[in-house]
């Protein structure tokens, strides 16, 4: 009867072991296939350098409003890169968890990892939030994820100046019968 029972715990055991290592594995897979299903990912059509200053057409046309979107330029694609090398550290992080089997050092490397990449992660897009709570305070942009334009530069924001004055609507005459 005791060989029954530890047999029957060392193949839970076993299954259990096992059946945590699928969950991790498919979740890593899910996370890796999930944005390219619904489109998430950004696109760099336009390259990093603004089209006024790659020198093509005029070198002399790039100014202050093309380094603005320089800056957001290079700042979304530190983020995209910076979400790449977390997906792909969650990934070496679960195939150490997975190959760990009972070797309780890589099974703690890969829990550092994987914190280490949650807390990248986390950290990258906190920053991006602020940054972009910054410029949409200071008026470069109407909401968050919008591009970035200043004032004099074409696609600016415009706001009704204080000494404008406002138009009246005139009144309708009413018909009298």
């Amino acid at each position: 009867m005791l060989l029954c029972v530890i047999w029957y715990n060392g193949v839970m055991l076993s299954f259990r072991a096992n059946l945590l290592k699928i969950i991790v594995v498919s979740t890593a897979l899910v996370l890796l296939i999930a944005p390219f299903s619904v489109h998430a990912q950004p696109t760099f059509d336009g390259g990093i350098v603004p089209e006024a200053c790659d020198g093509v057409d005029d070198p002399g046309m790039c100014g202050y409003c093309d380094l603005m979107t320089l800056a957001e330029n290079i700042i979304n694609f530190l983020i995209f890169f910076a979400v790449i090398v977390a997906i792909l550290s969650i990934v070496y992080a679960g195939f150490l968890y997975v190959t760990a089997l009972s070797n309780a050092s890589q099974i703690t490397k890969a829990h550092n990892v994987f914190k280490a990449s949650i807390f990248g992660l986390v950290l990258t897009l906190a920053s991006w939030l602020i940054i972009e709570v910054i410029v949409t305070t200071l008026g470069v942009q109407e909401r968050i994820g919008d591009p970035w334009t200043l004032p004099g530069c074409p696609g600016a924001i415009v706001t009704p100046s204080s000494n404008t004055p406002t138009p009246t609507p005139t009144p309708t005459p009413t018909p009298t019968p």
